[in-house]
């Protein structure tokens, strides 16, 4: 009788079958969140759903990947290298199906869409409303942020178009490819009382004696500003308000004496309204192209293309060329 060969023990201990993208997902989850109880939150299913779906993993691969603590869950160094190839295992088959999707044909679906914050006070609110519209059925996630935060999650697959304006500095992904929308100006605003405004005069000089409200998180800008200032002989304003709140900031200007250089599609409803004045000066020449962003080379799911067609009409409307 003929004895079978004993089996490869290497092969047995390390090759595994196919692993399961739902348990890869709430393995991402606890890694992301270090937390079974956040991360089962995140991903709207119970907490023993991803405890058993990681447990199952753990055992199917024969590693630990996470570390129970009484503060949560601390990835293990197997954990750090399952994550980088779940993340692209997750995103390839979110793009299979979104593709799969665009060549059925489906009038239904779920569009995930990134959008800048210029974009929130008119140009989104107006494009959500017309695509609710006209594609009701549709289900839709709304994902704010800057175009830092954002294009990273387009190229991953998570979004399936991002619309916003990128500082000039910024080079997306070579994965994503854009479209220009139209130029968005940035202006310095101040509110109608400003004694400024009153006066008529808005000027270098005039602002470097003012207030300034500016995010220094964000240093290239306000670098900008200063160099503006210089550059002209005028020292750059001294008295300087640190925040990096869209919302603070308009109500601030609202109710004191402050200057701030920010996008005029920022405050389009409140100059519609009377409430700020908006001064653009040769002197600060802050101006980037709005951009429509998606995948190079994907096929977009017919909601989304409707949404990124909407998009385009109502800039269009609004910036016509």
């Amino acid at each position: 009788m003929v004895k079978k060969p004993k089996s490869d023990i290497r092969h047995e201990r390390f090759v595994s079958r196919a692993v399961d993208p739902q348990k890869l997902q709430h393995f991402l989850g606890v890694y992301e969140h270090g937390n079974f109880g956040l991360a089962a939150e995140a991903g709207h299913v119970t907490q023993q759903a991803v405890s058993k779906a990681v447990a199952k993993l753990e055992h199917q691969l024969g590693l630990p990947l996470f570390e129970r603590t009484p503060h949560g869950a601390e990835p293990t160094i197997y954990a750090h290298t399952l994550a980088k190839r779940a993340k692209i295992i997750t995103s390839e088959s979110r793009l299979a199906m979104a593709e799969l999707s665009a060549m059925r044909g489906s009038t239904a679906g779920f569009v995930q869409v990134g959008i800048g914050w210029s974009f929130f006070p008119r140009i989104g609110p107006d494009a959500i409303s017309r695509f609710r519209s006209e594609r009701p059925g549709v289900g839709l996630q709304i994902v704010g942020g800057t175009s830092a935060s954002l294009y990273p999650r387009l190229a991953r697959g998570e979004l399936d178009l991002v619309v916003s304006a990128p500082p000039t500095e910024l080079r997306p992904d070579p994965a994503i490819e854009t479209r220009t929308l139209y130029v968005e100006h940035d202006a310095v605003v101040l509110r109608t009382e400003h004694p400024l405004v009153k006066r008529g005069s808005v000027g270098l000089q005039d602002l470097s004696e003012c207030t300034w409200l500016v995010a220094l998180s964000l240093p290239d800008r306000w670098h900008a500003i200063c160099a503006a200032f210089s550059s002209h002989g005028i020292e750059p304003p001294a008295d300087v308000i640190d925040l990096d709140s869209l919302s603070l900031a308009k109500s601030m200007l609202i109710r004191g004496d402050y200057a701030c250089l920010m996008s005029e599609e920022l405050v389009a409803p409140e100059l519609k309204a009377g409430l700020y004045s908006a001064y653009r000066l040769e002197e600060l020449p802050l101006n980037r192209p709005a951009l429509v962003a998606t995948r190079r080379g994907a096929q977009l799911q017919p909601a989304a293309k409707v949404l990124r067609d909407v998009v385009i009409d109502i800039c269009e409307k609004y910036y016509p060329a």
